[in-house]
C-alpha cells in the first residue's frame, strides 16, 4: 500500500509539472473545463423529468395531456442538443490547448537537446531521442486532450447523480456508498502494473526507433556485408517485443473494465431488490426508483470510464517522465551570467596546464601546456588515442578541462560567450558533415550574408565548383542525407569551402585530407595553403607528408605533448616524431599502401 501511495504521489507530481505547460492557454482550457462541467449538467436533467413522467404515468395512466407530452419531449431533445453542441465545444477547445502543449513542449525539448553538451549524445542514442520527442511527448497530448478532459467530464457527470439519490433514499444511498471501494480498488491497483508495462513499451519503441535509424543510416554497409537478414531480425525482435508489451498492456486495461462490470451488477441486483420493498410498503414510487437506478448508473459510468481512462492516465504519465529526464539533463558546457563576446580575435591560443578525462579517473590528456601564436600553423601528431582530436575538441568548448585553463589572446575561454567563441572558428573534420539541403544552403550554412559571387569563389577555391556545375542541378542539388550522393573527396571539399565561407581566424583542420585520393589531395591541399594563410591554423593529420610545412609540430604520446619543434628539427632529435614518420615511410616505400595511414590518426572513440 505504501508504494501505491508513492506511487500516486508521484503521479500528481507529473501532472503538476505538465499543467505548468498548459498555464499559458489557461483561458482556454477554463472554457473546456466549463463546457465539460455544463455537459455533466446536462447528461443529468433529463433523469429529473423522466422521473416526473414516470411517476405522472403511474398515477394517470391514459389521462396525460397530449401537449404535456410534446413539451417534455421538446425539453428532452433542446437538452440532448445543448449537450451535444457543449461537447464539441469542450472537445475542441482541450484538443486546441492538448496540441499547443505538444508543439510548445517538442520545441523545448529540441531546444534544450541542441544545447546539451557532445558527451551527452555519445552516451545516448540518436534513435532513442527522436523516440522521445515524437512518440513520448505525443503520449502526453492524451493527458491534456483526453484523459483530462475526460476526467473533468467525469467528476461533473459524477456530483449531480451522487447528491441525487441521497436526495431520493439515503438509506440505498450509504448501501450503493459500501460498494463504491471496489469500484475504485482495481483503478488504483491496476494502475501500478499498467505504467510498469506502459513505461516498458516506450522503452521497446525507444529501440525499435533506433533500430530504424540506424538501418537506414548504415544502409550502404547493411548491403555491402550482405546483412539485410540480420538487421530485419533484429528489428522484428524489438517489434516483436513492443507487441508483447503492448499485449501486457491491453489485457491490465481491459480486465479492470470487466471488474467494473461484475462489482456494478451486483450492485445494482442489491439496489433493486431494497428498492422492490419500498415499493411495496409504500415508502418509494415507482419513479423515484426508477430515478435513483438511473443515478445510480450515471455515478458509476463515470468511474467505469475513469477505468478505461487508465491506460491512456499511465502511458501519458510515463511519456512524461522520460521527456522530463531528457528536459533535467544539465548541460556541463556553462555560459557565464557576464560572459564577454569575444572581438577584433588576433588567435593566440594558450593551453595551460590542461588536463581531461571523459571518464573520471581516465585521464586523456595530462597537464599539456603550449601556445600557438596567432597566425601559427601548428600539426600535432602521434599515435591513435594519445588526445590529439580531443585537444582540438576543447578550443570551441564542445568539452571542459577538468583541469588547467584554454585562452584566445590572453582570455579565458570560459569568460566568452558559446556564440561568440564559436564564430571564430572553423573546423574541418575527418567525417564529412553535410545535411540533406541543396549544395548551396549546406556552403552558406549558418550565413544569411553570402552572396552567390563569394559562394561560387569559395567553391573554386575548394576545387569544387567545376564538379557541382556538372551536377544536374549545379549549385541548387540537392545532396540527400550525409550528401550520400557524392564522392569522398567532393564531400571534403564541400567542407572545406564551407570553411572558407565562414573566414575564421582560427582554423581546426582534423584529418581533412583523410577522404581523399592523391590527385584529389593535391588539389585540397593547395586550397588548404591559402585557406591557412594569416589565421592560427591547428592540423591533425593522417599523413605526415602533409605537414612538413607546418610552423611546428606538437609530438603527442600517451596524452602528454612530448616534444615540439619544425619537421626538420623533430627528424634530428631521432624521437617519438622520428619514431612515427619512419614507421610511415618505411612502410609506404615497401609497397604497403595503406600503411601511411597506419598508428599516426586520432581516431579515438570519443
Amino acid at each position: 500500500m505504501k508504494s501505491l501511495s508513492g506511487d500516486i504521489k508521484l503521479q500528481y507530481q507529473v501532472f503538476r509539472r505538465i499543467l505548468t505547460y498548459i498555464r499559458p492557454y489557461k483561458g482556454r482550457m477554463i472554457a473546456g473545463i466549463t463546457c465539460s462541467a455544463l455537459a455533466g449538467v446536462f447528461g443529468f436533467s433529463p433523469v429529473v423529468l423522466l422521473q416526473q413522467l414516470f411517476d405522472r404515468f403511474i398515477e394517470l395512466k391514459d389521462r396525460i395531456p397530449l401537449k404535456y407530452m410534446y413539451a417534455f419531449c421538446s425539453v428532452i431533445i433542446v437538452l440532448y442538443i445543448l449537450k451535444g453542441v457543449i461537447t464539441y465545444a469542450q472537445q475542441y477547445l482541450l484538443s486546441w490547448v492538448g496540441q499547443r502543449v505538444i508543439m510548445d513542449l517538442r520545441v523545448i525539448t529540441f531546444t534544450h537537446l541542441t544545447h546539451l553538451p557532445l558527451r551527452f549524445f555519445k552516451e545516448k542514442n540518436s534513435g532513442e531521442l527522436i523516440s522521445r520527442l515524437l512518440n513520448d511527448i505525443g503520449l502526453i497530448e492524451s493527458a491534456v486532450t483526453r484523459v483530462l478532459g475526460r476526467m473533468i467530464l467525469s467528476i461533473f457527470s459524477f456530483v449531480p447523480p451522487f447528491f441525487a439519490v441521497f436526495y431520493i433514499s439515503w438509506r440505498m444511498a450509504i448501501v450503493s456508498l459500501f460498494i463504491l471501494p471496489l469500484t475504485l480498488y482495481p483503478i488504483l491497483k491496476f494502475a501500478q502494473k499498467l505504467k510498469k508495462v506502459s513505461s516498458t513499451g516506450q522503452e521497446q519503441m525507444a529501440s525499435l526507433t533506433g533500430t530504424m535509424h540506424e538501418a537506414f543510416y548504415g544502409i550502404q554497409i547493411i548491403k555491402a556485408f550482405t546483412m539485410e537478414q540480420f538487421k530485419i531480425k533484429k528489428f522484428a525482435r524489438f517489434n516483436r517485443e513492443y507487441y508483447n508489451a503492448s499485449m501486457r498492456a491491453a489485457r491490465v486495461s481491459a480486465l479492470s473494465p470487466a471488474l467494473m462490470e461484475m462489482i456494478g451488477a451486483v450492485a445494482t441486483a442489491v439496489i433493486f431488490g431494497m428498492g422492490l420493498s419500498q415499493i411495496i410498503a409504500g415508502t418509494l414510487t415507482t419513479g423515484y426508483l426508477f430515478a435513483f437506478l438511473t443515478s445510480l448508473f450515471l455515478m458509476y459510468d463515470p468511474i467505469k470510464k475513469m477505468s478505461r481512462l487508465n491506460y491512456d492516465i499511465q502511458r501519458a504519465i510515463a511519456g512524461a517522465e522520460r521527456t522530463f529526464e531528457v528536459l533535467d539533463a544539465l548541460s556541463t558546457i556553462i555560459e557565464r551570467d557576464d560572459a564577454l563576446e569575444l572581438k577584433d580575435v588576433k588567435g593566440e591560443v594558450t593551453f595551460d596546464h590542461v588536463s581531461f578525462a571523459y571518464e573520471p579517473g581516465e585521464m586523456v590528456l595530462n597537464d599539456i601546456s603550449a601556445t600557438i601564436r596567432s597566425g601559427e600553423n601548428v600539426a600535432i601528431v602521434g599515435p591513435s588515442g594519445v588526445g590529439k582530436s580531443t585537444m582540438a575538441s576543447l578550443i570551441p568548448r564542445f568539452y571542459d578541462p577538468v583541469d588547467g585553463r584554454i585562452l584566445i589572446d590572453g582570455i579565458d575561454i570560459r569568460d566568452l560567450t558559446l556564440r561568440s567563441l564559436r564564430e571564430q572558428i572553423g573546423i574541418v573534420t575527418q567525417e564529412t558533415i553535410l545535411f540533406n539541403d541543396s549544395i548551396a544552403n549546406n556552403l552558406t550554412y549558418g550565413r544569411n550574408d553570402i552572396t552567390e559571387e563569394a559562394m561560387i569563389a569559395a567553391a573554386k577555391a575548394a576545387f569544387a565548383h567545376e564538379f557541382i556545375e556538372a551536377l544536374p542541378n549545379g549549385y541548387r542539388t540537392v545532396i540527400g542525407e550525409r550528401g550520400v550522393t557524392l564522392s569522398g573527396g567532393q564531400k571534403q571539399r564541400l567542407t572545406i569551402a564551407r570553411a572558407l565561407l565562414k573566414n575564421p581566424p582560427i582554423l581546426i583542420l582534423d584529418e581533412a585530407t583523410s577522404s581523399l585520393d592523391s590527385q584529389s589531395e593535391s588539389l585540397i591541399q593547395q586550397a588548404l595553403d591559402r585557406l591557412i594563410e594569416n589565421r592560427t591554423t591547428i592540423i591533425i593529420a593522417h599523413r605526415l607528408s602533409t605537414i612538413r610545412k607546418a610552423d611546428r609540430i606538437l609530438a603527442m604520446e600517451n596524452g602528454r605533448i612530448v616534444e615540439m619543434g619544425t619537421h626538420d628539427e623533430l627528424l634530428r632529435k631521432k624521437s617519438a616524431y622520428s619514431r612515427l614518420y619512419e614507421i610511415q615511410f618505411s612502410d609506404a616505400s615497401s609497397g604497403s599502401s595503406g600503411s601511411s595511414r597506419v598508428d599516426v590518426s586520432d581516431a579515438e572513440a570519443h
